[in-house]
This record gives C-alpha cells, sequence and structure tokens, in this order.
C-alpha cells in the first residue's frame, strides 16, 4: 500500500518537472537569457512535439503568406484609404475657390491609392484656364492637398456687356468691383467669343504679351505721353492707343514692335512733341517708314481710319470738318 503510494508521487513529480523546468527558462531574467533564446524556442517546439521538416516550414510559411494577403486585401478595400478630405489653398485671388472645389469633389470616396496627381491637376485645369501652376498631394491615407497659383492680371475689359480682367495668358475672369488696370476695348465679332467666357482662354497670350510690351515701352520711351485708352482690334491684330493729349498711334502686333517703338521715340524727339501736334494718328505699321495724319486733314484721316477698320470708325460729319478748317 505504502509501495503504491510513493510510486503515484514519484510519477506526478516527474511529469510536472517538465512544465516547471519550462516556465522557469520564462522567468529566468538573467542577462545570459537571450543567448538560451534558440534553446528556449526548440524546447518549446519539443515539448508540443512540432516536427520541423522542410516540408513543414514551406506549408508553414503558405499560410502565413496567405493571412497576411488576406490582411492586405480586408486593409485596401476597406474604409480606410478612402479619399475623406480636400484641401485646397490659392496663392492669389485669379482662382474661383469654388470651382477648384467643385472640379475635384469626384475624388472623394475614391481609394487614394489608386489615384495620381496628374489625374487631379487635369480636372481643376479644364474648368480653369486661368491656372499657372498646381502642386498637389496625396497625404496618406484619406486626405489631398492642393495648392494653386494663377496667372497675373494685366488688363481689364468688357465682354458681353460685363467688365472682365484680362489676365497675362489670355484668359479672362469676372472683375468684381474697381481696377486700376489699364483699360482695353476689344472689336472682334460676338461669335469669337464664348457665351460665359468666365475663366476661359479667350484671347492669344502672345498678343497679350505685344499689347504689354508696346504700352510699358511707350511710356518708358516717351514720358511726357499719357494713355487714355487701348484698342485691340482683334481680326486685324493692330492696336490703337489713344492719348491723353488727342491723337492715336497705331502698331501693328505681328511684327518688330521693338522697330515701331523706336520709330516713334525718334519722331517725338526730332520732329514734334507728340503732346502738343495736333495730329489725328501716327501709323507706324508701314515697314520703315512712319506716317501721320495731320487734324488739317481730319476727314481724310478718318476715312482712311473706316476703310481700314469699317464701321468702328466714325466720321465727322461736314459741319464739324468746316468748323475745324
Amino acid at each position: 500500500m505504502k509501495l503504491n503510494i510513493w510510486k503515484k508521487l514519484l510519477e506526478k513529480k516527474r511529469r510536472s518537472r517538465g512544465r516547471t523546468d519550462l516556465i522557469s527558462l520564462y522567468k529566468d531574467h538573467t542577462p545570459k537569457f537571450h543567448k538560451r533564446r534558440k534553446r528556449v524556442i526548440g524546447e518549446l517546439l519539443r515539448r508540443i512535439r512540432i516536427p520541423l521538416s522542410k516540408h513543414n516550414i514551406i506549408i508553414y510559411c503558405l499560410i502565413i503568406g496567405f493571412c497576411g494577403l488576406v490582411w492586405v486585401f480586408v486593409l485596401l478595400s476597406g474604409p480606410f484609404f478612402e479619399i475623406k478630405e480636400i484641401y485646397i489653398t490659392r496663392q492669389n485671388t485669379n482662382v474661383n475657390i469654388d470651382i477648384a472645389y467643385r472640379a475635384v469633389d469626384s475624388f472623394r470616396g475614391k481609394k487614394s491609392y489608386l489615384l495620381d496627381t496628374d489625374t487631379i491637376e487635369s480636372a481643376i485645369l479644364k474648368n480653369q484656364e486661368s491656372i499657372k501652376n498646381i502642386s498637389t498631394s496625396l497625404r496618406f491615407p484619406d486626405n489631398i492637398e492642393i495648392d494653386i497659383l494663377s496667372y497675373e492680371w494685366v488688363f481689364q475689359t468688357y465682354l458681353n456687356d460685363d467688365p472682365y480682367t484680362i489676365l497675362e495668358n489670355g484668359t479672362v475672369i469676372p472683375l468684381s468691383g474697381s481696377s486700376e488696370l489699364p483699360y482695353v476695348i476689344v472689336y472682334l465679332d460676338s461669335d469669337d467669343i464664348p457665351s460665359i467666357p468666365d475663366y476661359k482662354k479667350t484671347f492669344d497670350p502672345k498678343y497679350i504679351e505685344s499689347i504689354t510690351f508696346l504700352k510699358n515701352s511707350l511710356i518708358e520711351n516717351i514720358v511726357e505721353l499719357q494713355i487714355a485708352n487701348l484698342h485691340y482690334y482683334l481680326d486685324e491684330r493692330e492696336l490703337i492707343i489713344e492719348l491723353v493729349s488727342g491723337g492715336d498711334i497705331i502698331f501693328d502686333l505681328t511684327w518688330d514692335l521693338a522697330w515701331q517703338i523706336e520709330r516713334v521715340a525718334i519722331f517725338h524727339e526730332e520732329s514734334a512733341n507728340i503732346p502738343e501736334i495736333k495730329l489725328i494718328y501716327i501709323d507706324a505699321r508701314i515697314p520703315n517708314k512712319l506716317f501721320t495724319c495731320g487734324r488739317d486733314s481730319e476727314f481724310l484721316c478718318r476715312l482712311n481710319l473706316k476703310n481700314t477698320y469699317g464701321e468702328r470708325i466714325e466720321l465727322p460729319t461736314e459741319s464739324e470738318e468746316s468748323i475745324e478748317q
């Protein structure tokens, strides 16, 4: 009887010894514990009787890889990467922020990893041709940040009886409030402009640049001149600069502008003071020649202009001509 009791006690102690030794391995906090890591793992695998053959290792790797793919698929297909917020900033007031937000609103809810910056920027440029540069950043996981810079304004005008500002790239935007920009009167057919030209490229930027160059160069070279208005004849590609002192200067926008300015400046210095003389117009369009038409021949001068620009030029009545004579 006593022998059986001792046998049971010994057997119980033997079975618990393995668990005690294993637990003691993990409770060991000595500095040498990291050196025994491999032995601990091996002991664990041996105790739970997991064979470590090459065949089983491949199977375990495939199972782990499959679980990883499932986790990635669930993560990407869930709401974590859906665009929630779009932030737009503008560097000047020539950008309509409301139109910009409407242009990119369709990207909300789409996966950020499926979007590219070119697609976003094209959507904004399609609605606002006044934009010069766009900087787009995808802030993972769910934000888009957009910074917009537009072209600078250069003139003000009227289109379809509404006030507009002309930007340096030929785009027009609605003019709100007063403006100190130079005023340019544009002569063109109504079919040449869209019914709603807002934020659309309406004019050739090359000629807008030419008009700006002529205006600035004329002021720099002939200080005494004061410009009243600019008359841009779109079909003829010509500019008439109306002076405050009276009279016009006609330029051709299609050829050497610097030469035309030089000829007018030489005429001003050597022949006469332009603001003081009585001229209907100075024509700088003719190569190697400068043509002037005085007030003593106003009717013929106006008739010459009318033959070029049509009904947009008014002729003086006979009574007005006789008074001038």
